[in-house]
């Protein structure tokens, strides 16, 4: 369940600058070198060649307690974050307002899930 809890925590204001996620990856990509070449050059080379990691589908995500709609929405964010053509991709403004959105669907069915769930609590002590 860490998808929908990293999502119904995340914000805007915790969106991480492009330049920041790649010094972050550095950090803990291992130093080993293979071949006189570390990792990052072999994942370079990967995604400058159109690479890209599988996504899983959005049942999988929906089985991680997504909406199938919000898991939909932020796989196709994901997808278009990895465009190869810079200018494909949306800004950090575009991906922090989508990723806004979502998240505020997510909370809004939760919100609706837990109210059904306490009325459907209180009409089985009424019986």
């Amino acid at each position: 369940h860490e998808l929908p809890q990293l999502l119904y925590k995340l914000t805007a204001s915790h969106t991480i600058a492009q330049s920041k996620l790649l010094l972050l990856l550095l950090a803990y990509l291992p130093r080993e070198e293979t071949e006189g070449r570390t990792a990052l050059y072999y994942i370079m080379n990967a995604v400058t060649a159109g690479d890209r990691l599988t996504l899983p589908t959005p049942e999988e995500l929906v089985k991680q307690g997504l909406g199938l709609e919000q898991a939909t929405d932020l796989l196709n964010l994901t997808a278009s974050c990895w465009c190869q053509l810079p200018v494909e991709r949306p800004t950090m403004a575009e991906v922090a307002s989508r990723l806004g959105g979502i998240v505020k669907a997510v909370r809004e069915e939760r919100r609706a899930g837990a109210a059904a769930g306490s009325r459907q609590g209180s009409a089985a002590s009424v019986r």
